[in-house]
């Protein structure tokens, strides 16, 4: 149980050279205060279907999460540091419906404060790459020519921006 108004949890992704290796994490009580440098990161993904489930350990015990969870996860872990990071589906009591409200609440101030915000679109074989190198590509020709370019209307853009985490809400500008 979280105590106070202004505190988290916070996740340590524990390294390991292993790719293949199970995930493994600590959660710790993080207090959020206003005007100090906060160097955790937060994760901005979808969770994904709820259907499939994948296991990593948290605190030495086993804790499911979804697929998309999981595949970020995997990409985050690095091979030698540890990295603090916030995540809403393991950093929040899922099951208890008052820290969950509470937390949804802190959402905002804990995206506002993390020192980065890691945007996870989903695993690179689905396209995800194709698009964010098209990005670069023409961001990089444009700045060298000064100019407007309507070349950027590409297919592989186009799927990246139809990816889940672009419809959701507060992300939607339908």
């Amino acid at each position: 149980m979280l105590e106070g108004s202004g505190n988290i949890r916070l996740l340590i992704i524990l390294p390991n050279k292993n790719e293949d290796s199970p995930i493994c994490c600590q959660l710790f009580h993080y207090p959020l205060q206003e005007g100090e440098n906060h160097l955790y990161e937060a994760l901005s993904y979808t969770w994904g279907s709820p259907v499939e489930k994948k296991h990593i350990i948290v605190n030495e015990c086993d804790f499911e999460v979804t697929a998309n969870l999981y595949s970020a996860l995997k990409c985050l872990r690095n091979r030698t540091l540890t990295r603090i990071i916030w995540i809403d589906a393991i950093c929040i009591n899922q099951s208890d419906l008052v820290e969950r409200r509470n937390q949804i609440r802190l959402m905002a101030e804990i995206y506002a404060q993390a020192h980065h915000v890691v945007i996870w679109l989903g695993d690179a074989d689905n396209g995800n790459a194709d698009g964010i190198r098209e990005i670069r590509r023409l961001a990089g020709r444009r700045s060298e020519t000064g100019q407007e370019n309507e070349s950027w209307k590409t297919a592989s853009i186009f799927a990246l921006l139809r990816t889940p985490w672009f419809r959701r809400v507060w992300v939607s500008t339908k």
